[in-house]
This record gives C-alpha cells, structure tokens and sequence, in this order.
C-alpha cells in the first residue's frame, strides 16, 4: 500500500458532559458488571443431554476435546450414564458446561444437534430436567 494514499481519520475525544447525558437512566449505578465469560448460569442452563450410537459411544476425553477445540475450554464436567452390564456399552450423557453461553451457541433456535466426533455420531438435544420418581 502506498502511504501517499493513506488517509488519515481522527477521532473526535471530546468528553461527554452531563448535560448531553439522559436524565432518565433505569440502570443500576451500583450493580456489578456482566461479563458472559464470568457469569456461569444455573447447572439445568449450562446442561446438554447426549446420545451415543448403539455400540459406539464416545469417551469422555473425546467429547471433552470437541467440545473445548470448537469453543475454547468451555467444559466443566461429563457425565456418562454406565450400564449394570459391564459389557453393554454407554447410550447417553450429559455435558455441563462452565458458560451457560456454550449450549445457547450450540443450538441457536433447534432443539436437537447433531455432530460427528472422531468418526462417531453425537447427537445433542437441550437438557431437561426431570423429577426423580420415588
């Protein structure tokens, strides 16, 4: 780029006064600060369910590593629903997040996703939690 073609643009700095300032502010002078990055969220918020193809499921070391490749370290825990058999391998999970931002992203205006980790399927749906039957 020529520097002869430049154009130069300067920013007008002049401090705001409380003249041209609303009057009428509904904002609470004395709340701290929102951060999405910081505000983490009730659990149910930052919660996915998981499902696993029948006979391939994923570890949690590669969920784990999708997840925080595609969003930065964003995983806070996986839980991964153990059969009593042993042998029969895992069907669903959950995944927590640490920013209840993550699954807002993830799923945009759909209640179900659908990804491919490592050659596998994992399917995401919204978490809904349920009352536990007595």
């Amino acid at each position: 780029m020529n520097p002869e073609n430049m154009e130069i643009t300067t920013m007008n700095t002049e401090a705001v006064t409380s003249d041209t300032m609303s009057t009428h502010s509904v904002l609470n002078p004395s709340a701290e600060a929102w951060d999405p990055k910081i505000v983490r969220g009730e659990e149910k918020d930052r919660t996915i369910f998981i499902t696993f193809s029948n006979g391939y499921p994923l570890s949690d070391y590669q969920i784990r590593n999708f997840f925080n490749s595609k969003y930065g370290e964003c995983v806070e825990r996986i839980y991964i629903h153990r059969r009593d058999d042993p042998l029969m391998p895992p069907l669903f999970g959950k995944v927590i997040f640490l920013r209840r931002s993550i699954p807002l992203m993830l799923f945009g205006d759909q209640d179900e996703v659908h990804f491919t980790v490592d050659g596998m399927s994992l399917r995401c749906k919204k978490y809904k939690q349920r009352n536990h039957r007595d």
